[in-house]
């Protein structure tokens, strides 16, 4: 393969580059001998450093021996100093917690020191030898109104009024100089507004080192004290007062019986005067045949061995007639205990004796009243609880006169077991005014052992001071006969409603029973009449009519008569629908009619348009009207009947008004409460005259109860009758929860 050519201008470059690298040789072989140089420098540098390094370290191997010699006696010398350390501390520590004690001690007595000074309640203070405060208790603060803390440090002229820090100010200093306590009394103003009469003690105290320290004072408030003094004057005064114008007699008697003193109501009692009464001993105005027994008592209370008399005697008046006194007499003795004199309380009772005898009188009059009535007395004296109870109440529980004791506890043993808590609460009751009067029926036991029934009837006697009753007094009457009477009567009156319900029932058995046949008659009767009209017997058909018409007038008596006995027995029910009022009533018109224009009568009629619905008792609302317009049509002839129905607005509630009028016979005033009782009409000639049941009414006034409604019925005798039954449009709640 032939070589490429190559011009001048590529060998000249190539020349060129091989000069380039020549010098680049040589000048990496002086960069590598520069090297070696350094390299060589290098070792000889490093084996100088190893040199010196072996002479270091065995300097250092020596400074380490040395520094190690020096820790190691340091660290005895520091043990030794931390255990003197630790000896000292605890020293410390013990000298420290002593002293501690020591302080809490003295703190602890201190405390103890001022809650003692704080406990007390005379004001306390003490001061240093200039006067100043050094310290006080609560009741010093509450004397001067200010706080310990301001009053340490300061002198009582800061705190009282001038004249009394002077005056306080020079008894100190007297204090200071005789060293002797000072007693003295003083007014001054307290905290509280008000002067007080206090007794200051002053004294003065020493220090430890037994130098003159101060001095402490203590004030003694005694301003109840100086009120109490100037009470008991103004007491001695009253007493006085008292004394002299007691609404009792008082008498101070010695031991030899002279009056010492005499009030002015004793000598009123006696008819003495004051000069006369002190020439008299108690002989002479005793009553001689109890002086023997007053002198000895007034013996006994001079020895000490009676403490007191209590007692109802006589004295003589003036004039020489008795007077019934109640006395109470107690001795006084000096304050050796020596006998002084007898103080007696002398009260004139003779009227109440008086009294009391007529009293007695009374209740004679009373106990023989007692005994000649039929029915059992009693008499509870309520505050001694005594009962007393004539032979006549005692009799009635079969007992003698003396075979029941007379006490409340008695009385309360013969009450029936479930009668005792009834009873006594109406007493209570009574006694506590919560009942105008008492009146109970309960039982007792007889002797016998059976039981009586008792009519208790009572008064109270009140007292008209503390307006407490003292006294009760009744009677007892036997009603047992008259229990049992009405025992019978109710058995007879169970008996009979008994046997009412057997009527009711058996009456309804009958009227199922009868109205099967009758059905049957009117059935047949109506076929035979279709048989002779297609027979061409005309003249049979009157009777056959006139049977068929009986056998339904039969049948609507046999349908009232079960009505009834569904009423009386509960058992006639009524639901409530909403109906259209306007059909109900074209029908109950079109049903009337000819009824009505064959007996003669005509009927009006006024109907308010747009009646609109009710929420009633549909098939009650026809019977009601059907027995209402029935009832006048039957009691009215050749006459007029109108009827009409509105709607009225009373009390909230839409009503509906149904009026029936006529022109018929009336009813009289005194019938028309019983009118609507079953089986009742006007009269018996009505009965006999117009026929039917007397179920029409008391069947109406059922339906319209049971719709809320009810009938007002207004009549006169030959001019006619009105009823009106108005009916809610819609029934009550209480009548839907009754379904």
């Amino acid at each position: 393969m032939p070589l490429p050519r190559l011009d001048i201008d590529d060998k000249i470059k190539g020349d060129t580059r091989l000069t380039r690298k020549s010098d680049d040789v040589q000048a990496m072989q002086q960069q590598i001998a520069a090297l070696e140089a350094q390299v060589k420098q290098l070792a000889t540098e490093k084996n100088d450093l190893e040199i010196s390094l072996e002479m270091i370290t065995a300097h250092a191997d020596t400074v380490e021996a040395e520094l190690l010699d020096a820790r190691n006696n340091l660290e005895d010398q520091v043990t030794h100093r931390t255990q003197e350390l630790a000896e000292k501390n605890i020293l410390l520590e013990t000298e420290m917690q002593e002293r501690t004690r020591i302080q809490v001690l003295q703190r602890n007595n201190l405390i103890f020191l001022q809650a003692l000074l704080n406990s007390i309640p005379n004001p306390i203070f003490y001061k240093d030898l200039n006067g100043y405060y050094l310290g006080c208790n609560h009741a010093y603060e509450q004397y001067l109104g200010v706080k310990k803390e301001r009053l340490i440090g300061h002198v009582p002229s800061e705190f009282l009024p001038p004249e009394i820090a002077q005056q306080e100010i020079a008894i100190d200093a007297e204090i200071f100089t005789s060293l002797t306590p000072r007693v003295y009394e003083s007014s001054l103003p307290f905290a509280d507004g008000n002067i007080h009469q206090v007794i200051c003690h002053k004294s003065v105290f020493h220090d430890a080192d037994d130098s003159l320290a101060g001095m402490v004072g203590i004030m003694v408030d005694i301003s109840e004290r100086k009120h109490a003094e100037a009470r008991l004057k103004v007491s001695e005064k009253r007493f006085r007062q008292l004394f002299e114008h007691a609404p009792i007699g008082i008498i101070l008697v010695d031991s030899e019986g002279h009056f010492v003193q005499t009030n002015a109501m004793f000598q009123h009692i006696c008819g003495y005067s004051a000069k006369e009464i002190k020439q008299l001993t108690y002989q002479n105005i005793s009553c001689e045949r109890e002086y023997e027994i007053t002198k000895q008592q007034l013996t006994e209370l001079q020895l000490g061995t009676r403490q007191s008399i209590s007692d109802e005697k006589r004295l003589v008046h003036k004039e020489g007639h008795s007077i019934w006194c109640n006395i109470a007499a107690v001795p006084v003795h000096d304050e050796q205990g020596s006998f002084q004199y007898v103080i007696a309380s002398i009260e004139d009772i003779t009227a109440r004796r008086q009294a009391e005898e007529a009293l007695r009188k009374s209740e004679e009059r009373f106990e023989l009243a007692m005994k000649g009535a039929n029915d059992g007395l009693w008499d509870w004296l309520i505050n001694e609880g005594q009962l007393f109870l004539t032979d006549r109440w005692k009799e009635m529980l079969g007992y003698e006169h003396d075979e029941l004791d007379n006490t409340i506890k008695q009385w309360y043993a013969l009450i029936h077991p479930h009668d005792k808590d009834e009873m006594l609460s109406h007493i209570q009751a009574y006694l506590g005014k919560q009942q105008p009067s008492y009146e109970h029926t309960y039982r007792m036991q007889h002797k016998s052992g059976s039981y009586v029934w008792i009519l208790d009837r009572g008064i109270a006697v009140w007292d008209e001071q503390t307006g407490q009753p003292y006294r009760m007094v009744g009677t007892h009457m036997d009603l047992t006969e008259q229990k049992e009477a009405e025992k019978a009567l109710i058995e007879a009156k169970n008996a009979a409603e008994m046997a009412n319900r057997s009527k009711t029932r058996f009456m309804a058995n009958m009227s199922h029973e009868l109205r099967t046949p009758l059905n049957a008659i009117i059935g047949y009767s109506e076929m035979l009449q279709e048989d002779l009209e297609e027979e061409g017997l005309e003249d049979l058909l009157p009777d056959l009519d006139y049977i068929h018409k009986a056998g339904e007038n039969l049948l609507g008596i046999i349908g009232d008569i079960l009505d009834i006995t569904k009423i009386e027995s509960g058992y006639m029910q009524v639901s409530y629908e909403t109906f259209e009022l306007a059909p109900i009533i074209g029908h109950i018109l079109d049903a009337v009619h000819p009824v009505i224009s064959e007996n003669g009568n005509a009927l009006h009629t006024q109907v308010q348009a747009s009646l609109g619905k009710m929420y009633s008792c549909k098939i009650g609302l026809k019977q009601c009207l059907l027995n209402l317009l029935t009832n006048a049509d039957k009691f009215t002839e050749q006459g007029q009947i109108w009827f009409s129905v509105s709607k009225v607005v009373r009390d909230e509630t839409e009503w509906v008004l149904f009026e029936i009028r006529d022109t018929g016979i009336g009813i009289k005033a005194e019938q028309i409460e019983h009118l609507f009782k079953p089986f009742t009409q006007e009269d018996d000639s009505s009965t006999r005259k117009y026929g039917g049941t007397g179920l029409g009414l008391s069947i109406t006034q059922f339906y319209s109860t049971k719709m809320g409604g009810v009938i007002e019925v207004e009549s006169e005798v030959g001019q006619g009758s009105t009823f009106t039954l108005c009916i809610p449009t819609t029934v009550p709640e209480h009548l839907l929860e009754q379904i």
